[in-house]
């Protein structure tokens, strides 16, 4: 081999190293950044709705807060509170969404909350963005999409 060649080998040896070392830090830096537990989209006939990290809808029930929960387990199979694994969970809020989100425990779960209102999917609804629940009037009060803002 001649030393042109070793040479050449060799710079493209270093620099398929740094590409490495580059790609493995943006890896990193991704992976680091968590994703937003509720996100806001837009729905054509709703507005800019909450939605969960998969872009299904989310809803409140009226009267319901976090301190008075009325969707208890006769009523969960139907709208699936949203939750986290603890108490600890730290809820993010993706862009576009105002109020802050806590955590509560009721039913055993860690559930989550935003402006005081805790948080459910609707199993009527099977593909992201649609609101099929919304103004229904069951389990003692009526259900609403979440306006992100």
């Amino acid at each position: 081999m001649s030393h042109h060649t070793a040479a050449t080998l060799a710079r493209r040896a270093a620099a398929a190293a740094l590409a490495a070392t580059a790609l493995t830090f943006a890896g990193a830096a991704t992976a680091a950044a968590p994703k937003p537990t509720v996100k806001a989209v837009h729905n054509a006939a709703a507005g800019t709705i909450v939605a969960n990290a998969k872009g299904m809808t989310l809803y409140a029930l009226t009267p319901e807060t976090s301190k008075k929960v009325l969707c208890d387990a006769s009523c969960t199979p139907y709208w699936p509170p949203l939750t986290v694994k603890s108490a600890n969970a730290k809820p993010i809020a993706g862009a576009g969404i105002r109020g802050k989100l806590t955590v509560f425990r009721s039913g055993g779960a860690f559930r989550v909350a935003l402006r005081g209102l805790p948080l459910y999917r609707f199993i009527g609804d099977t593909k992201a963005g649609q609101t099929h629940g919304d103004k229904a009037h069951t389990f003692g009060g009526t259900w609403h999409v979440v306006k992100a803002k």
